[in-house]
């Protein structure tokens, strides 16, 4: 993990009072799924939720910079991006998770996407939080597999998914 990264989840932790070790309950908003994120977000802060995570694998109708204001307008909770390709970048953000699609063998996944985004990443003034996303076998088609023509790792196979896991790190 960088130095940014750990800085990043440092601040985030010392500003929220997260103790290390202790579990987190991270709640993620689909720009394209939820109708009213103020409701969301301020249900999620009453739930006991730690962190808002904001991204879509189709960003059909709501840009996510719109949809993080709106978090921000009920809820004091980190806001971190999870984004589903390179458009997905918004500087009202805490930070960004900057994935790396490590199950993927789409060269689009494992590389162009971050290339093409570092740059928006770097003028948004985002904290980056470098993360290997793994894409497991769920039973069914899923919105990442369609979208991104990747084969998930079978459920029945643990020895990839931590073959895939060591890789990243």
């Amino acid at each position: 993990m960088s130095e940014d990264a750990r800085n990043t989840i440092a601040r985030l932790s010392s500003e929220f009072k997260w103790e290390r070790g202790s579990p987190q309950f991270w709640l993620l908003v689909d720009p394209d799924r939820v109708d009213d994120p103020e409701k969301v977000a301020y249900a999620a802060q009453s739930a006991g939720v730690d962190l808002i995570l904001v991204g879509s694998s189709l960003l059909v109708e709501h840009p996510v910079d719109e949809v993080i204001s709106r978090i921000r307008r009920a809820s004091s909770l980190p806001v971190v991006i999870f984004p589903g390709g390179g458009g997905q970048v918004a500087s009202n953000a805490d930070a960004i998770l900057f994935l790396v699609f490590l199950s993927s063998r789409n060269p689009r996944w494992l590389v162009e996407e971050q290339v093409l985004a570092a740059h928006k990443v770097r003028r948004a003034n985002l904290a980056v939080i470098p993360t290997a996303y793994l894409l497991i076998e769920s039973g069914g088609m899923t919105s990442v597999e369609f979208f991104s023509n990747s084969l998930p790792i079978p459920r029945t196979k643990p020895d990839i998914a931590v073959a895939h896991a060591l890789a990243a790190g």
